[in-house]
Formats: structure tokens, C-alpha cells, sequence
């Protein structure tokens, strides 16, 4: 059925503010054609990234986890874990419970 609206991919093209040359190419800011596909590298480069440090916490835990390895007290430290998971549980309840 023939309709007189518009064809959606000529409604995509029509989004465009820019003026574009054909298969993706566009015009950029200093009038130059500017693909995006040939500058990600200039694009990735202006993301930053930073890389999260283990807390404190964690890394004592990994500490105390090769120690006791290494001297063969497995169950000791799994005690000990517990006692601590089991310590801050009771904590929250009594912040929670106030």
C-alpha cells in the first residue's frame, strides 16, 4: 500500500545536521571530511581511565590468605574470615535496628 509519508531511511538521513558526503563521511568543524571510523584511536585516546586500587580490606585479606597458605593453617584463617563476616553482620543489624 502506497502511503505519501516519507520512507524511514530517508527520515535517518534527514537527522543529520551536518552536511555529509555519502557513506558515512561528514563534513567536520575545520570543513575538512572526517569519517569516524579513521580517527577512533583519536577518540579512544581522549578517554581516560583509572584503574581501581584494591582496598585495604582486600588486600589484608590477601595477605593473611598467603600467610596461613604457606604455613599450612587453612582453617584458621577461614575461622578467622568468618569472624570477621559474622562481626560486621552484627554491626549493620545494630545500625539498622536503631
Amino acid at each position: 500500500m502506497l502511503t505519501k509519508e516519507p520512507s524511514f531511511a530517508s527520515l535517518l538521513v534527514k537527522q543529520s545536521p551536518a552536511m555529509h558526503y555519502g557513506h558515512g563521511w561528514i563534513m567536520g568543524e575545520d570543513g575538512k571530511r572526517w569519517h569516524p571510523c579513521h580517527s577512533q584511536d583519536e577518540l579512544l585516546s581522549e578517554l581516560t581511565t583509572r584503574k581501581r586500587r584494591k582496598s585495604k580490606c582486600m588486600r589484608q585479606k590477601m595477605k593473611w590468605f598467603i600467610t596461613f597458605v604457606t604455613e599450612g593453617r587453612i582453617i584458621q584463617y577461614l575461622k578467622m574470615i568468618c569472624s570477621v563476616a559474622i562481626r560486621r553482620c552484627r554491626a549493620m543489624v545494630a545500625t539498622f535496628s536503631r
